[in-house]
């Protein structure tokens, strides 16, 4: 062969020939009788690349230049990936679509066993916990990434870097020990484009949402959707609409909202009676009622009554009901300072930073939301655990994607939003999360107003719901000026 016909080995880019494309189908049927690999469609794979041992599927477009080692490799790797020269890939890996793997970077996805001090390394048994790559990821020229470690999508690992512990999504990481240098996402939320996209969202929210309560008035009374004709919510949702844009529902006249919603707030445990009325009459500028019911409780055996365990979100939710009676009673009757409350959640809160244990974290960090808004957060006082609060909440939303409900996402960015106050750590990644689901969550704003649910009908609950979630996530990004409008009910935030 040539010099310049060696070229694609170095370059396996470029476009092949109709000799050199029949080389590559002859090579990858080598490679696979050998070793068992699968070659998605238009791979071009150097005869000059060092292949041994390899087992597992590459994608369609897999580009693996000359002098590239791959070697003792389990790997999946997605579309459009690509080895350069004298890159090291070894042990256990799986890869997204678009990773980048630069001249002489090494992936190792396998580690030598030293637990044992009693026997050299070198006949202990090696331990494979894997790596995982996400998505459109450049890992640069001489990094070098450890076993274990998660590469978030949409990163860059510097030239150079080691990496040793897991990179969030959109990441921008460099030195030795890798640490973040900046995330991606931040600089879009100064960009033009981005901010032109929440004003037009503020607009048409602004202009349409009289109309939003018309479609959801009937008979002379709100109902939460055409579905669900529940009314004591759905009028005090309007009332918190209406007052984002410092307004009060056209509908009805302020009395006949206020002798409404008196008639049904009684002196009871229950979230409409309690936290829907008495946030909704203090928007219309009337007292909610005196709850004397919580002078009748213990609170240690009120809140040791509740599954923190099993059904975190059942406690928290009954919690935040209880603090908001107390408050209520507080602000507006005197009421004491709920100090053995706080006492029980200073003893009872978890190392990770929420309350109650178990694998379900939806419910968990669903039941620190509502627990910490209605406590830390309306009696205005520090929380503690905040970093690992941040941790907990943070990790969640990596796992949960992209949220197709509004519990789902206030479950996120209200942790966020309230610890933020006690702590900078790791705001760049809530940022991020902020910049990423921010156009995904206007855009499902329609002339009926927002669906509780992605995907089923608009309601009362859901729009007066993600019009707070999209302030406190534009107000975290400090863009909430561009709404023009803030929470004054459940979701406000002074």
């Amino acid at each position: 062969m040539s010099y310049f016909e060696k070229e694609y080995e170095f370059l396996p880019w470029i476009s092949l020939n109709e000799k050199e494309k029949a080389e590559q189908a002859a090579w990858q049927k080598e490679l696979s009788k050998n070793y068992g690999m699968v070659f998605g469609e238009e791979s071009v794979i150097s005869r000059e690349a060092h292949i041994y041992g390899v087992k597992g599927a590459f994608g369609k477009r897999t580009l693996i230049s000359s002098h590239a080692l791959l070697r003792s490799l389990d790997i999946t790797a997605g579309d459009n990936c690509s080895f350069n020269t004298f890159c090291v890939v070894h042990g256990k890996v799986t890869m997204g679509n678009c990773v980048r793997i630069a001249p002489g970077a090494k992936i190792f996805g396998e580690n030598h066993g030293f637990s044992d001090i009693e026997k050299p390394i070198c006949t202990q048994p090696n331990i494979r916990k894997g790596i995982v790559i996400g998505d459109d990821v450049w890992i640069g020229a001489n990094a070098v990434v450890t076993d274990g470690v998660t590469i978030g999508e949409h990163s860059i690992i510097g030239a150079g870097a080691v990496v040793t512990k897991n990179v969030a999504p959109y990441s921008i990481v460099g030195g030795n020990p890798a640490k973040v240098i900046k995330n991606r996402l931040a600089g879009v939320k100064n960009s033009e484009e981005f901010q032109k996209k929440i004003v037009d969202f503020a607009r048409v929210a602004k202009e349409t949402y009289q109309s939003v309560l018309t479609h959801h008035f009937e008979d002379g009374a709100f109902v939460n959707s055409k579905n669900d004709k529940e009314k004591r919510r759905a009028v005090c949702d309007a009332v918190e609409i209406a007052a984002l844009f410092n307004s009060v529902p056209k509908q009805a006249t302020k009395d006949e909202l206020v002798k409404e919603i008196r008639a049904f707030q009684k002196d009871i445990h229950e979230y409409e009676c309690v936290m829907s009325a008495s946030y909704a009459l203090e928007i219309l500028g009337e007292k909610p009622m005196q709850f004397k019911y919580v002078e009748n409780l213990d609170t240690w055996s009120f809140m040791d009554s509740f599954k923190w365990n099993s059904d975190a979100w059942d406690a928290g939710h009954n919690t935040d009901i209880y603090a908001t009676a107390l408050y209520m009673n507080k602000k507006h009757y005197g009421g004491k300072m709920p100090e053995s409350l706080f006492t029980w959640l200073s003893l009872h809160q978890c190392a990770d930073g929420l309350w109650g244990d178990g694998d379900n974290m939806n419910l968990r960090v669903n039941g620190y939301y509502r627990l910490t808004r209605g406590t830390y957060d309306q009696f205005k006082l520090k929380v503690a655990y905040a970093k690992e609060a941040v941790d907990t909440v943070l990790k969640y939303a990596e796992a949960k994607g992209v949220p197709d409900n509004a519990c789902d996402a206030l479950d996120i960015i209200h942790p966020l939003y309230f610890l933020k106050g006690f702590t900078p750590y790791r705001q760049s990644e809530g940022e991020a999360w902020c910049v990423k689901m921010l156009p995904v969550f206007m855009e499902k704003y329609t002339k009926e107003g927002f669906a509780f649910k992605f995907g089923t009908e608009a309601s009362l609950k859901g729009t007066e719901m993600w019009l707070s979630i999209i302030f406190l996530m534009c107000d975290y990004l400090g863009l909430g000026h561009l709404l023009g409008y803030e929470p004054k009910g459940v979701h406000r935030i002074k």
